[in-house]
């Protein structure tokens, strides 16, 4: 289980990466729609937990994470100006 949950924010990252590494090359009109970045991914999570706080659990679980997983992922959010930015953007102050 612990190993699927890792996967998961492997995945995440690995996106993050991706679109860090193509944010200098030209964007193409006729281009898929990006993947979500890691501070749009963390305020869905977010959001969907402060609608239900009493299935934090449940939520994180869903999303292959453990709250401190979760807790990390805001971590390298906070430091981070412009994904700081998007999160705040998203779920508001």
């Amino acid at each position: 289980m612990m190993r699927r949950k890792r996967g998961a924010l492997t995945v995440v990252l690995l996106i993050v990466l991706a679109m860090a590494g193509c944010a200098g090359d030209a964007v193409n009109d006729a281009s898929p729609p990006e993947e979500p970045g890691l501070a749009e991914h963390a305020a869905a999570i977010a959001l969907e937990i402060e609608a239900d706080p009493d299935s934090t659990e449940q939520i994180l679980e869903r999303y292959g994470l453990s709250a401190e997983e979760f807790e990390n992922m805001l971590l390298e959010i906070s430091e981070d100006e412009a994904m700081r930015e998007a999160y705040t953007a998203l779920v508001g102050d």
